[in-house]
């Protein structure tokens, strides 16, 4: 495997310098006049909305996002910053056609009424086309739930993660098979659109216990089920504690062509690496795929067009910066067109589909242009096909993009967050 990663990260230093005509890629902490430029931008149309909520009641030891305990008097302090730092942003959002808004975390509903005030700000300012949440199983309180479908909530991801209670409780998820199947149940009859993430690659399972996981959410008829592998982050406790016993790239794609084979074999279909969603619904939930994005709250990311740029992780940090109507931005790197189309290029593949129409309209140029080698380099490969004016990734595609991800993106992830959570303002963090 180490020759393998030898060969990539040569073939990363190349495309980087051909794409960027840098030596290497770095996110850095931003100058007063990047600050000003980034505040004086006006979002793309078509953005989407990300809300960060980063407090638990239980700190999960295999989660690798940004989360601190909960604590009354941390989240009032964040509830004034997050409000002013819409505030800041409120004559932008009015005048953008925005998409959707998810809110994620930490588990959001674990703040209650602070949640709805946030929320209630948001909407007075931006006109929403659809709202997803994150939900955990254990923390489903149905008079919230029923304000939050009120205000808009038509869609939730559901923390599932897996139905064998003693894998949960292997992986330290303090939840059970019935708290799951009553979580789902519940919400079936008052939520529009559920999405179920399932875990693979967890400590101790084996493929009896993948087939069973997904036989069961297929079983419930759910409108998306995702399945993912537990990501080893280095910064994470479990990760720490498993740290190089993941199963093999074999045993890996063995468990991958059985979700696949079951997925679509039940009534299912492939929406994304990891994402399979039910042939009888028109609406696919995505928390990661939006082209333009705009984040509030610690650790959120913003991707402009021109910048993309981190918050700081430091839940106190973020609330200094905005008690003074400061952008709490902690790190940020200036993004070219070309760099931009490789970003858009990236997130179609994990989408394992990519439109040559989609690429014109966000780009006002040609597809073949820039990537028509893709075309022949996917069949030559056999990873997918192309078929008027639409690449497919198959099966054997899904699975490459996904070892890529495995070797790469989350590497960078691992030590963006793996700094950030250590430092709230780091100087920088080079990523090739």
């Amino acid at each position: 495997m180490w020759q393998l990663r030898f060969i990539f990260d040569g073939l990363k230093k190349i495309l980087l310098y051909f794409w960027t005509n840098k030596a290497r890629l770095e996110l850095i902490k931003p100058t007063e006049e990047e600050i000003n430029e980034i505040k004086s931008t006006n979002l793309p149309h078509g953005t989407g909305i990300y809300i960060h909520i980063p407090f638990c009641k239980n700190l999960c030891p295999y989660c690798p996002y940004n989360r601190v305990p909960y604590e009354e008097e941390l989240v009032k302090m964040f509830e004034l910053a997050i409000i002013r730092e819409i505030d800041i942003w409120g004559n932008t959002l009015r005048k953008t056609n925005l998409t959707t808004l998810y809110i994620g975390g930490g588990t959001p509903t674990c703040i209650g009424k602070s949640l709805l005030r946030i929320l209630e700000h948001l909407l007075k300012r931006a006109k929403i086309k659809r709202i997803c949440m994150e939900l955990a199983p254990n923390d489903i309180e149905l008079d919230l739930i029923k304000e939050l479908k009120y205000m808009g909530m038509d869609t939730v991801s559901l923390g599932i993660e897996t139905f064998n209670t003693k894998i949960l409780r292997r992986i330290g998820k303090p939840t059970s098979k019935e708290i799951n199947l009553h979580a789902i149940n519940v919400l079936r009859n008052m939520i529009e659109f559920i999405n179920i993430d399932l875990m693979f690659t967890l400590p101790g399972e084996n493929l009896q216990d993948i087939q069973k996981d997904v036989t069961t959410a297929i079983e419930l008829d759910v409108d998306e089920i995702t399945v993912y592998p537990l990501f080893r982050f280095n910064y994470t406790k479990l990760g720490r504690k498993t740290s190089g016993i993941s199963p093999d790239i074999f045993e890996t794609r063995k468990r991958f062509y059985l979700i696949d084979e079951l997925c679509t074999k039940y009534g299912y279909e492939r929406c994304g690496v990891w994402s399979f969603i039910h042939k009888n619904r028109n609406y696919k939930f995505s928390s990661v795929t939006r082209h333009y994005y705009k984040g509030f709250g610690p650790s959120s990311g913003t991707m402009d067009g021109k910048y993309f740029y981190l918050n700081t992780f430091s839940v106190k940090e973020y609330s200094k910066m905005l008690e003074k109507s400061k952008l709490p931005i902690a790190l940020c790197m200036k993004i070219t067109k070309k760099f931009e189309m490789l970003y858009w290029l990236y997130w179609r593949l994990y989408e394992t589909i990519i439109k040559e129409d989609d690429f014109y309209k966000v780009f006002g140029e040609k597809f073949d242009t820039y990537f028509g080698y893709l075309k022949f380099l996917l069949k030559l490969l056999n990873l997918g096909e192309y078929n008027n004016g639409t690449i497919k990734l198959n099966r054997r595609g899904s699975f490459w993009i996904h070892r890529v991800q495995n070797l790469f993106i989350l590497e960078w992830i691992d030590k963006v967050w793996g700094k950030c959570l250590n430092e709230a303002w780091p100087e920088k963090i080079i990523l090739i």
